[in-house]
Formats: C-alpha cells, sequence, structure tokens
C-alpha cells in the first residue's frame, strides 16, 4: 500500500468518481473489470480510499475544534436583565415548537419504521487478520463496517462479490452495510442472497436482519415468517409487538 505507483490526475479523478459512487453504470462495470485485472491499479484505488478517510476525518476535527473555540465566547456573552422577559419566553417556545416537530415526525413514521428503529442494531463485524489478497481486500472493507463507514465498505466488497457472488460472507455483510445505510431494499436483496445459500453460519442472523429491513419497508406481513426463522433472542418480542 505505500509502494504505489504515481496516479495520473485524469487517473485520480476517474478513482474519486467511483470510490463517490458517481461513475455511470455503463462505465462502472469496466472500471471494476480493471481493478480485478490489474494489481497497481487496484492498490492505487485503495490507496485513494485511505487518503479520502483522512481528509474527511480531518475536516471534522477542524470543524469540532472551531466548535469549541466559538463555546467560551458564546457562553459568556453578557444578557441585560430587561431582555431576560423575552429570552425566557423566546426559549419557551422554541422547546414548545421542538416537541411539536417530534410529535409530528413521530406520527409521521409507520408503525414498520418505528419497529424497526426500535430493534435494529447493526452486527458489530468480524475481527480482521492479514491473509491472502482477497482476505486483505474483504478485511479493509471490515475496517471501513466497523468504522461506520458502510458506504466505503461496500465499495471494497463490490468488486469480491463479482467474483464470489455465492460467498455468504461477503452478502450478509453487504447487506448489513446497505441496512446501516438506510437503504432496505438492497439490504433486502443481500440477505435473500445469503439465506439461498446451503448451510450458511449467517442463518438465524440474516433471517432477523432480513425480517427488519421488511418491517422498515412497511412490509409487515412479508417480515413474519422471517422472524419465524430466526432464533434472535427479541424474536418473540417482535412478533408480539407486530400483533
Amino acid at each position: 500500500m505505500n509502494n504505489v505507483d504515481p496516479i495520473p490526475q485524469e487517473e485520480w479523478e476517474l478513482i474519486e468518481q467511483y470510490i463517490a459512487g458517481d461513475m455511470p453504470p455503463e462505465e462502472l462495470y469496466a472500471f471494476e473489470a480493471r481493478i480485478n485485472a490489474d494489481q497497481s491499479l487496484r492498490a492505487k484505488v485503495q490507496h485513494v480510499q485511505t487518503i479520502a478517510v483522512g481528509i474527511k476525518e480531518s475536516a471534522l476535527e477542524q470543524k469540532l475544534k472551531q466548535f469549541h473555540q466559538q463555546l467560551p465566547n458564546q457562553i459568556n456573552t453578557p444578557v441585560r436583565r430587561n431582555n431576560s422577559r423575552i429570552y425566557w419566553f423566546s426559549a419557551a417556545a422554541a422547546v414548545a415548537l421542538l416537541i411539536v416537530v417530534g410529535l409530528f415526525v413521530s406520527r409521521s413514521k409507520s408503525s414498520g419504521e418505528k419497529l424497526f428503529a426500535q430493534y435494529f442494531e447493526s452486527d458489530p463485524g468480524l475481527a480482521t487478520t492479514m491473509g491472502s489478497s482477497a482476505e486483505y481486500e474483504f478485511n479493509l472493507g471490515m475496517i471501513q463496517y466497523r468504522s461506520g463507514k458502510f458506504k466505503e465498505a461496500v465499495s471494497v466488497w463490490r468488486p469480491l462479490l463479482k467474483e464470489r457472488p455465492l460467498n455468504d460472507t461477503l452478502n450478509y455483510f453487504t447487506g448489513l452495510a446497505f441496512l446501516s445505510m438506510d437503504q432496505p431494499d438492497s439490504a433486502a436483496h443481500f440477505l435473500k442472497q445469503t439465506l439461498s445459500l446451503n448451510n450458511t453460519a449467517f442463518q438465524s442472523d440474516a433471517n432477523w436482519f432480513l425480517a427488519l429491513s421488511l418491517l422498515k419497508q412497511n412490509k409487515t406481513a412479508d417480515a413474519v415468517p422471517f422472524l419465524q426463522q430466526t432464533k434472535h433472542p427479541r424474536k418473540e418480542e417482535l412478533l408480539s409487538a407486530i400483533k
């Protein structure tokens, strides 16, 4: 990873477009085929991904610093005594508005979405170890997944899924990544693929998360059969809540 060949500007922009998910579908397949066939290009993609993550973290850290630097000035700003009543009325009005908005949002959510929010807790992921090239790339994606960078994880795993579409581990965690990104339809696709594979170690968990992805889509009736197949400890509780 440290000995990456120089990346021309045009190629750098192409890799950035791929990582951001902005590449047109007709170009995406050909570019992923290049990644799979060209170890040098694969290393460049991983290098740019690492740099992009570092830039995002640095920008967030800078914003937090600026926020904390502004706090003392805001706290020490004097408030005139004759404006105190206006201040408290404004504060009370703001609280009331937040309560109204919260009630509106809560009521606007369907029962399926509420149940999803109540019961969804993503799989923490697998411990990573160094190994073969394929294992290295999977582990790179797992590091992103465990860091909450689900889009980046999917970008790393997508080429592996083209090579091994019947791998239950890849399908399961790709489904979980999409579910964590609030894309339940895509999540359901990969979780169903996981369940279609015989003797998968993710049988119970895939049923649980597939049921949740269907609840998120308000397909409550479709979710029940998968809930009945899981061994999740909150299975009966959720079935009771649905009824």
